[in-house]
Formats: structure tokens, sequence, C-alpha cells
């Protein structure tokens, strides 16, 4: 792939950990209307000087942050992950004690030869904003933007994953039936001398 555009299939999975720490997702669900994906890494570095040089510099990796921009909300998401209720007219209420939950966002970005498809494992959002504008000559639909915190989970650290079809056509083809979870190589013995 040489160039990367077009953001489709948004899918979130919600998160649930375990009293022991185990994490696990529900089944991955449709965000349909995705308009676009800004996400900006998260860390800085801290440089260490010594004999007059930077002698040893740490870097840390603390995520992305960054918006999703959604033609409309979907009233599921809005069920599983910032915690509104329907009540008995399917009225959405949202509550000022609402929890909202963890989830996985899985997209895909288009591109030349490939299309990668995207796993961001331990990711957090607040409410939307809310906009409208008055119709004018030119339809130009409001989207509602999502503020995305995405950083490690907390049983391995993992960040996000990328797949292309030509890594794995099997693993690519079922990517949004479950989170995808990593498949390590087994790592060759070294032979004692």
């Amino acid at each position: 792939m040489k160039v990367k555009y077009g953001i489709c299939n948004v899918h979130y999975a919600k998160e649930k950990k375990a009293e022991d720490g185990t994490i696990t997702y529900d089944k991955p669900v449709p965000l349909p209307g995705a308009k676009n994906i800004k996400m900006d890494a998260e860390g800085d570095s801290n440089p260490f000087y010594a004999d007059n040089k930077l002698f040893f510099n740490k870097f840390n990796n603390n995520g992305y942050s960054g918006e999703l921009g959604i033609a409309l909300l979907s009233d599921q998401f809005r069920k599983d992950i910032l915690g509104e209720i329907a009540d008995k007219n399917g009225a959405l209420l949202e509550k000022i004690d609402a929890i909202p939950s963890n989830f996985a966002l899985m997209f895909e970005l288009d591109g030349d030869d490939d299309k990668m498809r995207f796993c961001f494992y331990h990711c957090s959002t607040s409410r939307p904003s809310t906009e409208a504008n008055t119709q004018e000559d030119k339809t130009e639909p409001d989207i509602d933007n999502l503020s995305l915190t995405m950083t490690g989970r907390d049983k391995d650290n993992l960040v996000r994953a990328k797949l292309k079809r030509t890594d794995s056509p099997d693993a690519y083809d079922k990517f949004y039936e479950s989170v995808y979870e990593p498949v390590y190589q087994e790592q060759e013995e070294t032979p004692s001398v």
C-alpha cells in the first residue's frame, strides 16, 4: 500500500473486565456513517544527558487521542457505551451519573492495493457534542464527533493491531467476527552450548 484514504466498516465491541482482571469483549457491532477519524500519538521522550551528550532517551507510548466523526451516532452505541437507557416509549434518557463503558474500536482504511484493518483494544469516549445548522441552498449534514482516548489494555499493554489481507486472508476475512487477538509465533529455542 502506497497511500491510505477512506474510513469504513467501523465497529465497536464493549469491553468486559472480570474480577480477576480478565478482559473479554462483546461481539463487534457495526457503527455506520463514519465521516472521519483523527488520532494523535500520545507520549513523550525523556532524554538523559551525560558525558556532554545525549546518553539515553526513553520514549513513552501512551496510546492515542483524537476524534471519530459519525453522521449520526447510533442509539445502540449510546446504550452500550455511553450508558443511556430507553424508557418504555423508546425515548433515550441520558443520566448525569451514567458510567461510560470501555470498548474496542475496529475500522478499515482503503488504499491503492490493500484495505488495512485496525483494532484499538482499550478505548474510552465522552458524550458527543451536538450541533445542527439551518438548511441553505446546499444540504451539508452535521456530524456527531466522539472524543476518543485509546490506551493499552491492562492484561498485555496492547494498544492496536493492523492487518492487511496479504498478511493473512483467513484472519482478515474473520476480522469483524470478534475482537482480533494476536497469534504469537513460537520462538525457536536457542540450542544449548
